[in-house]
């Protein structure tokens, strides 16, 4: 049975976020930040860090001016005066009439919304807990077939707020509170890598604050892809698809099997200080050192495909492609090599035999061409960006696992310790053996001649 994963500390990447002024218990209603720029109502926020016990999501309901935060808004007090009128459809508006302290009901309650209603000075068909079907201005409508009309009724003893939203654990001063884009995430799957057609699996599901991680077991295949994509259930923005997630596993080359290597050196307490965008960025980091090393030792493991650029009479500068590192070998329609000119003497140079030059992204040829033809070339390419958990790590003789070395490294350097540059060191040195590795990829096969000092 394959365990699809959703990584949950991708979303509080670069995330505004706040701290806790005091201790809070379990079942407050409300809770002060040090600063609640950034924040609004009807944000969901991440109370804690991923992965601990007591982290929770609750939903911002209220927002003042002094940095209080309230899960379960009220609205209006005793002197607030409501006018409750029946509608087609079995609506029923609650208006405030003017009189007493404004509720406040635009902006802070919206469709979709749980209200409850105990208010012993309206009629009692007309309390209960409903959900929000419309708001307009500043009156907030229910479904309730049961209800009547009714005006200038005060609050007095009773409450109109929303639904019980409270705090499930305690939470001590300095406790980080983050903003968080999305609240949900959907699974699917589909039997191509495309996300095309995929079919859900769960629905949206809340994610789980207290692991890193929100999983599903798929019990029903075991072929093809899983995807999931991330939501806020109430703007209902989507995050884009994740990459495919294949059920058959990840090669082991891919970058998904280094990335758990990587975590797998690193203990709980590091793993929260460690973002999958860092390891990714250390990743390619070493990978572009890597293979740049390579590059200046062996022409032959990152050439490309021969490619043919058809040359037009009078332009002079053709673009190179965009993983072009370095040039090989150049031809022109014969299979004669193209002699280089250095970029400084391409202006004057007037000869008849053409040569080229190269300029930032672009190739050139000197004099410029006064006739259509086609020159072959092959160039040296750049690494690619490792991006996708089924990326293929390619690097000669396994060499993809030194890669680890070096993401420990960077992670050290960021945690402060003290021992970074011995992995940095270990990394080195296995580029070195990977060079040499890569000399000897030729087929230098025995030969025997005789030796120069033997001519006479």
């Amino acid at each position: 049975m394959l365990i699809l994963k959703s990584d949950n500390r991708v979303i509080t990447t670069n995330a505004k976020y706040s701290f806790l002024v005091t201790n809070h218990s379990s079942s407050s209603l409300s809770f002060a930040v040090t600063n609640t720029d950034g924040f609004s109502v009807d944000d969901f926020l991440l109370v804690g860090n991923w992965g601990s016990e007591t982290a929770e999501i609750l939903k911002a309901k209220r927002i003042d001016s002094v940095g209080n935060i309230y899960l379960n808004a009220k609205f209006g007090d005793s002197t607030t005066q409501w006018n409750i009128q029946t509608w087609v459809g079995d609506q029923v508006s609650y208006q405030w009439n003017a009189t007493g302290t404004d509720p406040q009901v635009a902006g802070n309650i919206h469709i979709g919304d749980t209200i409850y209603i105990n208010v012993p000075n309206f009629s009692s068909v007309n309390n209960g807990t409903f959900t929000v079907s419309n708001v307009v201005g500043g009156a907030f409508y229910v479904t309730n077939a049961s209800g009547l009309s009714e005006s200038g009724k005060a609050i007095g003893t009773g409450i109109i707020s929303l639904a019980n939203n409270k705090t499930r654990f305690a939470h001590p001063e300095s406790t980080k509170v983050t903003i968080l884009p999305y609240n949900q995430v959907e699974f699917f799957y589909e039997l191509t890598s495309t996300f095309i057609g995929a079919i859900s699996l769960t629905g949206k599901i809340n994610l789980s604050p207290s692991d890193f991680f929100t999983t599903y077991s798929d019990p029903n295949n075991s072929t093809g892809y899983g995807f999931f994509r991330l939501s806020n259930s109430q703007t209902l923005a989507t995050s884009q698809p994740s990459n495919a997630i294949p059920y058959s596993g990840f090669n082991y080359n891919t970058v998904k099997n280094l990335i758990d290597a990587f975590y797998s050196l690193l203990n709980n307490k590091e793993l929260k200080l460690i973002t999958n965008q860092e390891a990714l960025l250390w990743m390619n980091e070493g990978y572009s050192v890597m293979y740049n090393q390579l590059n200046l030792i062996n022409n032959d493991y990152d050439a490309s495909l021969e490619i043919t650029l058809d040359i037009i009479s009078g332009i002079k500068e053709y673009q190179l492609l965009d993983d072009f590192s370095d040039l090989i070998s150049i031809v022109d329609a014969q299979r004669l090599p193209i002699e280089f000119i250095k970029l400084e003497d391409a202006a004057s140079y007037t000869l008849s035999v053409p040569k080229y030059y190269i300029r930032n992204k672009y190739i050139g040829f000197a004099p410029t061409p006064t006739s259509d033809s086609v020159v072959y070339y092959r160039y040296l390419t750049r690494a690619g960006k490792l991006d996708s958990y089924d990326d293929v790590i390619n690097l000669p003789n396994d060499a993809y696992y030194l890669l680890k070395d070096y993401m420990i490294f960077r992670a050290y350097q960021k945690l402060k310790y003290p021992n970074s540059s011995e992995y940095y060191k270990m990394f080195t040195n296995s580029v070195n053996n990977m060079k040499i590795d890569a000399i000897k990829r030729s087929a230098n096969l025995d030969s025997w001649d005789i030796a120069p000092f033997a001519n006479v």
